[in-house]
């Protein structure tokens, strides 16, 4: 099973100004990677309202590639795999925004979503947001930076699979599906 954790910064607050990608990998059984990409937003997108949530300034990916850039390397990591992100509407909609903005074809993969997940595995949290699930499984978090936010996201996924006790890739996929589905 392969699993790839995502999660985008964005520079404000439209999704085509993502600035930063983290990416966690998990595959046969273990964490086999985490990194994050830095690009330059599109220019028509390119200013920067939410540096003082992700501390990502217009200095810090000026001389970087946009997107469009890191889109085939993307494609190689999340090959075969499921993709979670914490609030998935937010990371695939941005992921989605992207490949339309670049006339790339969309990613098809399967995708979980772990706040959902995670409210209906850990009923008894007050809130479901991801440092505040990174603190109750004592993960270490450093919140808005897009490498650490997808490996927490990661670490919450595996926690659940853990204890739901699903291994297998068949089981794995439709058993998290059929809870998504039942529990909007």
């Amino acid at each position: 099973m392969k699993i790839v954790a995502l999660d985008f910064e964005t520079a404000n607050r439209y999704p085509q100004s993502a600035c930063a990608l983290g990416v966690a990998v998990y595959e046969d059984g273990e964490i086999k990677d985490s990194f994050e990409w830095y690009f330059r937003p599109f220019e028509r997108y390119n200013f920067f309202t939410n540096s003082y949530i992700n501390n990502i300034y217009k200095e810090d990916v000026a001389d970087c590639e946009d997107f469009s850039y890191y889109y085939e390397e993307l494609g190689r990591v999340v090959d075969d795999a499921v993709i979670i992100a914490h609030n998935a509407a937010f990371d695939i909609g941005v992921l989605n925004a992207l490949c339309d903005y670049c006339r790339l074809p969309r990613f098809t993969n399967p995708y979980l979503d772990t706040v959902r997940l995670a409210r209906i595995h850990y009923p008894m949290m007050p809130n479901h947001r991801l440092d505040t699930m990174a603190k109750y499984l004592g993960i270490e978090l450093n919140h808005h930076n897009g490498q650490s936010d997808a490996y927490a996201c990661l670490m919450i996924m595996l926690n659940i699979i853990n204890d739901c006790e699903l291994y297998e890739d068949d089981d794995f996929i439709r058993e998290f599906q059929k809870l998504m589905k039942h529990n909007h």
